[in-house]
């Protein structure tokens, strides 16, 4: 034992497997924890434990005791006698599942959890769990435990962190996730000792204030300022792992919230998560209805060319055509959806679809908020799978004009109760052209706003998939504007904005029904816009009602960057643009 730091001191109980000597004493040591170990793997040399560790007279740092013994009571007693006699701030527990009773568990989320950088070497041991205090006031009462990262203690949420990382022992790094307003997913990467020090409340994570002023390009907006920094509030209940993809790596969806240094309270004015939770909660307080979001991930397979543009991969026949399943490429659909199941996600169907070279997957129905981070992770998922194959799965609307068809991001969206269906729908209806600006934010999304492909006039109509938005049954719609390059938060946050204000108002449901009105003159209102810029000065004039159902000021800064962007890209020219699109989208 040698090889071990000086100032442990080691019982003479210590046990010599190699998978204490090697893996967790010395990565306790790493992470800067020092004092007496000691390891029982017997009864009877449990009880020279108990008896070693109630003689200290001398007070130490910290006490790691590891202990893998079948009889639960005698864990349990030892577990009693050494809480008491060094405070549970002090003591590290290593302990199998096989003889953790209940009462241990309670103790176990009472502490903060910790993993240390042995994490991998752990994994030769069944099921340890660990427990750690380390940076602990040894005179708090309560432990500093915060589930959401934002100062308010959440003991279920930790709960829930810890048991997701003891049972993948092998992750060692968190990508902190956010969208930013120009679609992109943007994230960075923490070691796991960093993370679970967030999860307990003891660090925040901070990137500069550019969280939401980046464009598609990755260039900034001309009037930034750089003053103050961005705070990622993290959702513990978004935490979530792809085992079979990138198993070192899990992922947690965060909002955003600015502190600037001449304001004295934290700004949540431009982030789009905080403004879905908020128009989700409305609709609670004022309809007493909750929502439900089921979306639709269209998608093609392309392949990079040497000169720096893009050419379909994927040619089989689409619309279900079994045919499609045989293509060379449907393997590796196969691969991502199974590593989406194993992550949790909600896979209703997937298929081809389209004339030829196209696929979706239909996600399962979830709350708005939650139904938006399944959709990032598995259009990241899809990303990722494609490109280990050096393909490029786009879910860009047309990346391929000459194909007689294009990708959408269609959403159905159910309203529990439905009593007020009919004003909800027209409140949807009547904000329709403004919604354009925030489900189809660029330029090329108007190549789909046609006839058949999602419609291209204010209309709604039972089972027809050639308006905007059809019924599927009462309360229940597919909402047809929008496409992937969308920040589906507030994409989401608007659409539901409309619609809870149609029911407020009491707004009558003026245009008759599509599907089945056959010979009625009074089925369609007026043109949806053609181009983003038609689209953000129709948002430009009304967007202030929207606006206070978020409880924020961020439209009018989504008008600010998009508008700043539509130029950018148009100078891009249109196949430059196109190609920016399928690499990022």
């Amino acid at each position: 034992m040698a090889d071990l730091p000086p100032d442990y001191f080691v019982s003479s109980l210590q046990y010599t497997k190699k998978t204490f000597q090697d893996g967790i004493v010395p990565s306790f040591a790493k992470a800067g924890v020092h004092g007496l170990v000691l390891v029982a793997q017997d009864e009877a040399k449990l009880k020279e434990v108990e008896r070693e560790v109630l003689a200290i007279n001398s007070k130490i740092e910290t006490l790691l005791v590891a202990l893998d013994i079948t009889n639960e009571i005698a864990v349990g007693q030892l577990f009693d006698k050494i809480q008491a006699r060094f405070g549970r701030y002090a003591v590290h527990w290593f302990i199998t599942q096989r003889s953790m009773r209940p009462e241990m568990k309670e103790a176990r989320y009472c502490m903060k959890p910790r993993l240390t950088n042995g994490g991998r070497t752990l994994t030769e041991i069944t099921s340890f769990v660990t427990l750690s205090t380390n940076n602990m006031d040894p005179n708090e009462t309560k432990p500093k435990l915060n589930g959401s990262s934002n100062g308010a203690p959440n003991t279920k949420i930790t709960e829930a962190v810890t048991d997701f990382f003891s049972a993948h022992p092998n992750i060692r790094f968190v990508r902190f996730q956010w969208q930013d307003l120009s679609g992109l997913l943007r994230g960075r990467i923490i070691p796991l000792e960093h993370a679970l020090a967030i999860a307990a409340g003891e660090r925040t994570l901070r990137v500069g204030p550019v969280a939401f002023i980046g464009i598609v390009d990755n260039s900034l907006l001309p009037s930034t300022d750089f003053k103050g920094n961005d705070v990622l509030v993290t959702d513990w209940t978004s935490l979530r792992t792809r085992q079979r993809l990138d198993p070192l790596y899990a992922s947690v969806m965060c909002k955003v919230v600015q502190h600037l240094p001449y304001l004295t309270q934290p700004n949540w004015n431009l982030c789009p998560r905080r403004a879905l939770e908020t128009v989700v909660e409305k609709a609670k307080q004022t309809l007493h209805a909750d929502f439900l979001v089921g979306l639709e991930v269209e998608f093609e397979i392309m392949k990079a060319t040497d000169e720096g543009g893009y050419v379909p991969y994927a040619k089989s026949l689409g619309n279900c055509v079994v045919s499609s399943y045989r293509d060379p490429c449907f393997a590796f659909i196969e691969e991502a959806v199974v590593v989406l199941m194993d992550a949790g996600v909600k896979i209703d169907a997937f298929q081809s679809e389209g004339n030829r070279g196209q696929y979706e997957i239909a996600l399962g129905p979830l709350p708005p908020v939650q139904a938006v981070d399944q959709l990032l992770l598995v259009q990241d998922t899809l990303k990722h799978v494609f490109a280990r194959h050096g393909l490029v799965a786009t879910m860009s609307p047309r990346p391929l004009p000459s194909r007689r068809q294009s990708s959408g991001q269609h959403a159905h969206i159910s309203i529990n109760p439905p009593q007020d269906e009919e004003s909800f729908l027209a409140g949807m209806l009547q904000r329709l052209p403004q919604l354009c600006a925030f489900g189809l934010p660029y330029e090329i999304s108007y190549e789909r706003v046609k006839p058949v492909f999602a419609g291209n006039m204010v209309s709604w109509g039972t089972e027809d998939r050639a308006v905007p938005i059809r019924k599927v049954k009462a309360g229940h719609w597919e909402f047809r504007s929008l496409d992937a390059t969308a920040n589906m938060y507030l994409a989401l946050a608007a659409i539901l904005s409309a619609g809870i204000l149609g029911c407020v108002t009491k707004e009558p449901l003026v245009l008759k029904d599509s599907g089945i009105d056959l010979h009625s003159d009074n089925k369609y209102g007026e043109m949806l816009p053609q181009s983003i810029d038609e689209a953000l000065n129709r948002l430009e004039t009304t967007f202030e009602e929207l606006e206070n159902m978020m409880e924020s000021r961020i439209i009018r800064h989504y008008l600010q960057v998009k508008r700043y962007e539509a130029s950018l890209v148009q100078n891009m020219g249109t196949q430059a643009a196109r190609d920016l699109l399928i690499e990022l989208f």
